[in-house]
């Protein structure tokens, strides 16, 4: 996951065993604001229309589970 503070564009690197994965970016207040489905290898995110401040993003695939948080800033 990098690059973390992201400004327009976050990349997330999946393991080469994981395909059709969830990814999903929660707000502080713990709500959805963006998700991919069908992510596999190296998912590049379009971040800019967030506002700035911490993100968690949540990988989901299968019965396996992720979570990492990051920034954005302007």
């Amino acid at each position: 996951l990098y690059p973390s503070p992201a400004s327009n564009q976050l990349t997330v690197s999946l393991d080469a065993t994981i395909d059709n994965a969830a990814i999903e970016i929660y707000n502080a207040t713990g709500s959805l604001v963006k998700s991919v489905k069908n992510a596999q290898g190296e998912v590049k995110v379009d971040v800019s229309s967030l506002a700035k401040g911490i993100y968690t993003l949540k990988v989901t695939a299968g019965s396996k589970m992720m979570t990492k948080r990051f920034s954005v800033a302007r």
